[in-house]
């Protein structure tokens, strides 16, 4: 097996080489399902940075001998002025290293987003990138199911997680991964034409579900439980229900909803009640790094005290906290505390400018955007994807995980192409 895997990811490496778009699959899939936990030998070639390094030379190669220009948007913007923001944060930074490697981190959201919205330039190429990472998210949601269900999964900090690194390697990460993927998987259900298809998307957004919920995240139950609630509101409108494939896919949200909410009415309740409690541990412990994230940001506001420099600026200033030295737990504290108050308006801007591009399109483009049922979708995922991610990260630190450059990217491209058929008046 472990041969196989080498043979594929160097199989892989070749057609990236020749085909970026090929590139693109091939470290999403590497840096979401991470075959280099399971096969330690691939981490000798560093397998997702080598990916993607190839592909951006070889996209860029193809570039310069068609001659094409890239694709200019509102979000590029937002990414430079974060990475500018990370540059500056260097000047505070007490750990260099730590400081270099989450700028590389960074260096890479930045060639994949770029990757992304210049090569997904059409509604098949949409199509296929969305369904493809669709399924890579459901396999690691049925990994990590049958970890849990088999008793394989590794516990770490109390609680099960997926036996892997990164997102997915901590309980309240691989919770808010599955509540974002949740709003992939769900929001189909309303624009689906087929039952079959509707029904297929609804065991899929259940696994998603599922996953979420046993990640025993008390963020994640709430960003679960919100993500339905404002589908529903959504989908309730006079608009929608004129059409059936609205009203058979709320029907099957509501039903989903419902035995969400008699299923795992306990849990829910415990999770919620927990959190008021004053001397509940993850409420404390939580208490406490934001006690700290808001001392840091007191001590350099503007440029922060450096990107992935939060806990050894914490021991070399502050006493430790009840738990000792802990990452910030909250998205807006972290980015804030990290690359200071230039960084957060550049973090929100990036984030959250294509809300008002969302409600703009749908005004100017209202005819248009009715034979676009894909592209509408799309827009639907962002704007409630964006919501859970935000709610979910208030108890987590996730602000330079994939999910919401991702996200964002692939609402991009969505934008991107529906507004350049419209503009040379062809259907989709």
């Amino acid at each position: 097996m472990e041969t196989t895997v080498i043979i594929l990811f160097f199989l892989a490496l070749c057609l990236s080489l020749f085909k970026p778009l090929l590139g693109i699959y091939s470290f999403i899939a590497i840096a979401y399902i991470r075959p280099q936990d399971y096969f330690p030998i691939l981490n000798n070639f560093m397998p997702a940075r080598l990916i993607i390094f190839v592909t951006l030379i070889s996209y860029l190669f193809n570039q310069f001998r068609s001659g094409k220009k890239n694709i200019p948007t509102k979000q590029n913007l937002g990414l430079f002025l974060i990475f500018l923001s990370i540059s500056l944060s260097r000047i505070k930074a007490i750990d260099s290293l730590a400081w270099w490697s989450a700028t590389l981190d960074f260096i890479l959201i930045l060639i994949f987003y770029f990757l992304l919205t210049n090569l997904i330039t059409s509604y098949k190429k949409l199509q296929k990138f969305y369904r493809a990472f669709l399924c890579i998210n459901f396999f690691i949601a049925i990994r990590y199911i049958y970890a849990y269900k088999t008793g394989t999964a590794v516990i770490l900090g109390g609680r099960l997680s997926d036996a892997s690194m990164g997102f997915l390697g901590n309980a309240d990460d691989m919770g808010l991964g599955m509540v974002v993927a949740f709003a992939y998987g769900l929001i189909p259900i309303f624009f689906s034409e087929k039952i079959i298809t509707k029904i297929l998307y609804g065991i899929t957004a259940t696994c998603f579900m599922l996953a979420a919920v046993i990640s025993g995240s008390r963020g994640t139950h709430a960003g679960i439980t919100a993500v339905f609630i404002i589908s529903i509101l959504t989908f309730l409108k006079p608009r929608r229900l004129n059409n059936k494939k609205f009203i058979f896919g709320l029907l099957l949200v509501l039903t989903l909803f419902t035995l969400f909410l008699v299923k795992y009415r306990y849990t829910l309740h415990d999770s919620y009640f927990s959190v008021q409690n004053e001397d509940d541990s993850g409420r404390i412990g939580r208490e406490s790094t934001w006690a700290a994230a808001k001392q840091m940001i007191k001590d350099s506001p503007v440029i922060g005290i450096g990107r992935g420099n939060f806990v050894a600026y914490w021991m070399a200033n502050y006493p430790p906290g009840v738990y000792g030295y802990q990452v910030a737990h909250n998205v807006f504290l972290e980015v804030t505390s990290e690359i200071g108050i230039l960084g957060l308006l550049s973090y929100l801007f990036f984030s959250l400018f294509g809300i008002y591009e969302v409600f703009k399109i749908r005004k100017q483009y209202k005819e248009q955007l009715k034979k676009y049922s894909f592209i509408d979708m799309l827009f639907t995922v962002y704007l409630i994807g964006i919501f859970g991610f935000f709610l979910n990260g208030m108890t987590i630190t996730v602000g330079f995980y994939w999910h919401i450059f991702i996200l964002v990217a692939i609402f991009v491209s969505a934008k991107n192409v529906f507004l350049k058929e419209v503009e040379n008046g062809r259907k989709i």
